[in-house]
């Protein structure tokens, strides 16, 4: 195979075909032993066609049209708190709080973002990436794309303490006014709070 111009990856899937599994650093391995050399590197038109890497929009309002037909989303309950965020005036609160925007992702539209995380339990930005592509997240957040991890890491830098006491404080006075609860029960379902020294 490698007299055929086989790369050593090209090798070692051709061996799991045959049952013969073998690393592509174990094949490497061989053919050292066995005096081969090195491939060249090859052009990208001399490679093999090979799945390469997708790469995903970048979060753009500008960019964002409503999707016209049926999609799939692995966060279809996030929809059900649409009609809370219209009575809470997301748009009114991020304003409110002086939070951080840029044209590409608006005040509003980065709240949507990281209030899906939270709402979704997606507890680190990081674990975003595998749903950068999914619509459903995107539509909530009212962009053409999720933002990815660099952007919600980067922005939650830019939010300071004032920035969140502002949002609170306009949060709760939007709700003084709106009955959440009956006064029919009372939840005592909480948990804890942690206390670090």
């Amino acid at each position: 195979m490698r007299k055929q111009n086989y790369s050593v990856y090209e090798i070692s899937d051709a061996l799991k075909e045959k049952d013969m599994p073998l690393s592509p650093t174990a094949v490497q391995e061989i053919l050292k032993e066995e005096g081969f050399a090195p491939l060249l590197r090859r052009t990208r038109d001399e490679r093999p066609e090979m799945p390469s890497p997708i790469i995903e929009a970048v979060a753009d309002v500008r960019a964002f049209f409503p999707p016209v037909e049926e999609f799939n989303t692995a966060c279809g309950g996030l929809f059900l708190f649409v009609p809370d965020l219209v009575r809470l005036d997301i748009a009114g609160l991020a304003k409110e709080a002086g939070l951080p925007g840029s044209k590409m992702i608006p005040p509003e539209h980065a709240l949507r973002s990281a209030l899906a995380l939270k709402l979704w339990s997606i507890e680190r930005k990081s674990h975003i990436m595998p749903l950068v592509a999914d619509e459903g997240l995107a539509l909530f957040a009212g962009l053409n794309a999720i933002p990815k991890k660099s952007y919600l890491s980067e922005y939650s830098s830019r939010t300071e303490r004032k920035h969140n006491t502002k949002l609170l404080a306009a949060w709760h006075g939007h709700l003084a006014d709106q009955e959440l609860f009956s006064e029919e029960s009372f939840n005592l379902d909480f948990h804890s709070v942690p206390f670090f020294v």
